[in-house]
C-alpha cells in the first residue's frame, strides 16, 4: 500500500481489524485456545517462552500480545539475510507474523513440540 493511500484511509477514520482463531499445542496436548478476544493458556510448560506476553497475573494473552509472541518465538526473524526468499517460498509479499505462522504452524526446529494452528483469519477496514 502506498503512503498516500494510507493517509487517505487514516483521514477517513478507518482502522484495520484482524480476527482469527488460534490453538496452541505441545505435542498432541492443547495448551491454549481462543476465547472471545483472548488467547487463554491452560498449561504453560517451561519450553513455551510466553511469560513476558501474558496479561499480568493471568494465563491470558490479548491478540496483539499473541502476535508479538508469534514474532518473538515462532517466526523467522525479520533480520534474516534471506528473508525475501523465505517469504516468497511461503507465498507472502510482506513480513506478517500471523500469516507466517498460519503457513508454518510456528514450528521452528525439526524436534519442536510446539504447534500453532491459526484459522479463520479475516482482515478488514472498519470505520
Amino acid at each position: 500500500m502506498m503512503l498516500v493511500e494510507l493517509k487517505i484511509i487514516l483521514e477517513k477514520g478507518l482502522s484495520f481489524m484482524v480476527t482469527f482463531n488460534a490453538k496452541v499445542y505441545d505435542g498432541d496436548r492443547l495448551i491454549a485456545d481462543t476465547i472471545d478476544d483472548t488467547i487463554v493458556f491452560y498449561d504453560i510448560t517451561p519450553d513455551v517462552k510466553i511469560r513476558k506476553f501474558l496479561i499480568r497475573g493471568t494465563k491470558n494473552m490479548g491478540f496483539g500480545d499473541f502476535v508479538g509472541w508469534l514474532e518473538d518465538s515462532r517466526c523467522v526473524p525479520r533480520e534474516r539475510i534471506d528473508l525475501k526468499r523465505v517469504l516468497a517460498e511461503l507465498g507472502l509479499k510482506t513480513y506478517n507474523p500471523l500469516r507466517i505462522v498460519e503457513k508454518t504452524h510456528g514450528i521452528m526446529y525439526p524436534m519442536d513440540n510446539i504447534r500453532v494452528d491459526i484459522t479463520d483469519v479475516v482482515e478488514s477496514w472498519r470505520k
